[in-house]
């Protein structure tokens, strides 16, 4: 702080521009910017002195005269990330890592084309994505040694005396102080299955292993976990920061042992390239220059966020049973191409952003609800307890069973389980046995075709002379049919109730 007041306060001294002020409209809520924003994250448009536009987040004209600068020489410690993606939160820090950003600047393409993280990502009830991520940052900028010997050109320095709106039109809000290289690799592991259970499992064994680095041990032991749970890999490597001489030994398609083999590679070949940018406001230059802009504060956090659920978007999309990306497939390329062609103007755009932010919402809405489903389908695939085909239970002593799910059971998916229910009465038989079937299938659902969650069958008389019952098939569940056979006692009235719980199987289709 000590050394930016100084040279604010030379700045100042410095100037002969006075009382320099953006035309505002009544009425426009401002955001003020900071004077100067570090580890931003660097764009193939910058350049150093360029300009940097924060509202469309575009490289602008030079500005700035060109200066020499000290480049820095060591590299800073380096860190490994290790985490899996099991939610949005964990979607969110790879998009931090990755992409970052403040106001509407980023990383280039962060929502286009493949290099996007978010095209190769999955995760649901059985898919998750084990990311390993390295990066060693230069312990400096390359910049001058002297931030006070940055001056405006003097035709920039006309324009910001003459009209400061052209002048912000022409160079944008801040001009681009320093530049910092770093090496960063990611690895994506994409890990699917088609069994919860085996999922469960081997994330659980997978944490347990992992330390502070994605070592030859822990990668071993990857492996092997893996190939214990049955569980089938992708692999994607982004190594960032090497020259074109520079010749890793492994390549893509990438296996868990070469995309291992290459990280242990890049930590010691790759040179690093430039990652992030040093932005000083113009105000640093001449401290009359306004620092506010008429724009809304929130404005900016709604594009992040918008930015951000485009992410989790796309990973939902790719995270979807093949039926389901073809039907929404189209909708989602349109909303991300669209939000990527128009980012430059979502800012001073009220009806774009709320268009994009109403059909962001549109699909979460749609995805969350299939993967709600998927995981929802994958409970009922858990062996059940019924007793099967042939084998009669007596209600001798007892009166109530029940297997499978019920209608309580879908509220945490967001899934309406329905219920349908056959009360099985007959008056008493003399002389003999009541014995009835009660049959539950789509004839019952006004044909359309149901999808069997769980069921239920009670004998309803109290006095525990309710005779017993048994399953004309193999099991119910995962099924759209279910028949019982019911009998009562000797020479007693007959009484039952059989309950069944459903889906309609064509919101179902994962099997």
């Amino acid at each position: 702080m000590k050394n930016l007041h100084s040279e604010m306060t030379n700045t100042l001294e410095n100037s002969s521009i006075e009382n320099l002020k953006l035309t505002e409209p009544k009425g426009i809520v401002e955001t003020t910017l900071t004077p100067v924003l570090s580890e931003m994250p660097w764009n193939t448009t910058f350049s150093l002195c360029a300009g940097v536009d924060v509202v469309t987040g575009n490289g602008m004209s030079t500005g700035v005269n060109p200066i020499d600068v000290k480049p820095s020489t060591l590299l800073g410690i380096s860190s490994d990330e290790i985490f899996f993606i099991e939610t949005k939160k964990d979607l969110e820090k790879l998009f931090k890592i990755t992409v970052g950003g403040k106001f509407n600047v980023s990383a280039d393409s962060s929502l286009s084309g493949d290099a996007s993280y978010s095209n190769t990502v999955k995760f649901s009830s059985v898919a998750t994505t084990l990311v390993v991520h390295y990066s060693a940052s230069y312990q400096g900028y390359d910049e001058p040694v002297n931030q006070n010997l940055f001056t405006l050109t003097d035709q920039a320095k006309k324009l910001m005396e003459d009209d400061p709106e052209k002048f912000r039109a022409s160079y944008g809000d801040y001009y681009i102080s320093g530049i910092k290289r770093a090496r960063q690799c990611t690895i994506l592991y994409v890990c699917t299955t088609d069994n919860e259970t085996s999922m469960k499992s081997f994330k659980a064994k997978a944490k347990a292993q992992f330390g502070k680095e994605f070592d030859a041990k822990a990668a071993a032991e990857f492996s092997k976990i893996v190939s214990e749970n049955r569980i089938s890999i992708e692999v994607h490597n982004y190594m960032n920061g090497l020259e074109d001489k520079e010749k890793c030994p492994e390549n893509a398609p990438w296996s868990m042992e070469s995309a291992f083999n290459a990280l242990a590679w890049y930590k010691v070949n790759a040179i690093g390239n430039n990652a992030f940018t040093k932005l000083r406001h113009y105000n640093t230059l001449n401290a009359n220059y306004p620092l506010t802009i008429p724009i809304d504060p929130t404005v900016f956090t709604t594009m992040s966020g918008l930015y951000q659920d485009a992410w989790y978007i796309i990973s939902m999309l790719n995270s979807c049973p093949e039926i389901y990306q073809e039907k929404l497939k189209s909708r989602v390329n349109s909303f991300k191409t669209g939000l990527f062609a128009n980012k430059a103007i979502l800012a001073t755009d009220n009806e774009k952003l709320d268009f994009f932010s109403k059909e962001a919402n549109s699909l979460k809405q749609k995805l969350e609800s299939i993967l709600n489903k998927q995981a929802f389908y994958y409970l009922i695939q858990k062996p059940s307890n019924e007793p099967g085909i042939g084998n009669h239970q007596s209600a001798n002593e007892r009166r109530h069973w029940s297997y499978g799910l019920t209608e309580s059971s879908g509220g945490s998916y967001d899934v309406q389980v329905l219920k349908w229910t056959d009360r099985i009465k007959r008056g008493k038989k003399s002389a003999g046995k009541h014995t009835v079937n009660s049959t539950f299938d789509k004839s019952t659902t006004g044909n359309k075709l149901p999808l069997i969650v769980g069921w239920e069958i009670k004998g309803e008389r109290a006095d525990n002379h309710n005779g017993g019952w048994e399953m004309n098939s193999q099991s119910f569940i995962g099924k759209d049919t279910a028949e019982v056979t019911v009998q009562s006692q000797f020479d007693r009235d007959l009484d039952w109730s059989f309950t069944v719980y459903y889906v309609w199987a064509e919101d179902f289709l994962f099997g």
